[in-house]
């Protein structure tokens, strides 16, 4: 009776977000679900933190807006207002603080937000991967449960070392809404370090198939723009 009384917590807490699936698989499927977004419409709001250093746990955050239709994309900086369109035949990308902008032809007609790649290949390279827990992501609609799975990957070389990545995926809509990647510092020689490295991406907003406004896959340079070669960051 007793251990029937501390089952019965797992088995509410399951059906909020699906029956717990094979940790590996579901991965694929949500990666799977990411090279469809090409042929609809996203929109996407996404922080990222850097921990430089485990334990002086020094942080560099960012946020940016992700929206796309269909093969064209934009990513915008919230902080910076440094913004990337690719309309489908260029590639566009804008700093406004130099008042500079750059525009290559694109191989291709359709592509994902470079942002998103990342969970498109989720599954690449993954040795194994296991279920932790189920935990909600708060996004801005409020709260999404999801399966909490961590996969660790092959390594590229023998330089690196073992490199984990967390997942917190939405399984009832194959999206991924929160990744943690760590991995061993290197020091100065190359040598291993003894303290982590990692990257923190969670979504405050994730939006598959609605509407979103065409305008925005247009760019057209302010008044006064500069075209460069390549942009370059910082005061002129």
């Amino acid at each position: 009776m007793r251990l029937s009384l501390l089952a019965l917590p797992v088995l509410l807490v399951l059906p909020l977000c699906g029956e717990v699936q094979d940790p590996l698989r579901l991965v694929q499927k949500a990666a799977a679900n990411y090279a469809g977004l090409l042929k609809t419409t996203y929109d996407f709001e996404q922080t990222e933190l850097l921990e430089l250093n485990s334990s002086s746990r020094s942080q560099t955050p960012g946020r940016q807006w992700i929206v796309g239709s269909r093969g064209r994309y934009r990513e915008e900086s919230l902080s910076s207002g440094t913004l990337y369109v690719f309309d489908g035949k260029h590639n566009w990308a804008y700093s406004p603080g130099r008042n500079e902008y750059t525009k290559t032809s694109a191989r291709s007609a359709h592509r994902l937000a470079t942002s998103l790649i990342g969970f498109e290949i989720a599954g690449h390279r993954a040795k194994s991967a296991r279920f932790l827990r189920v935990e909600d992501v708060n996004l801005a609609s409020g709260p999404v449960a999801c399966q909490v799975i961590e996969v660790e990957r092959e390594a590229v070389d023998d330089r690196m070392g073992k490199s984990l990545t967390t997942y917190w995926i939405d399984a009832k809509r194959r999206l991924f809404l929160k990744a943690r990647i760590s991995y061993p510092a290197r020091a100065v020689d190359g040598s291993a370090s003894s303290s982590e490295k990692a990257t923190t991406v969670s979504f405050s907003k994730a939006n598959v198939g609605r509407p979103v406004d065409e305008s925005l896959f247009r760019f057209t340079p302010p008044a006064g723009a500069v075209l460069v070669e390549r942009l370059t960051f910082g005061p002129k």
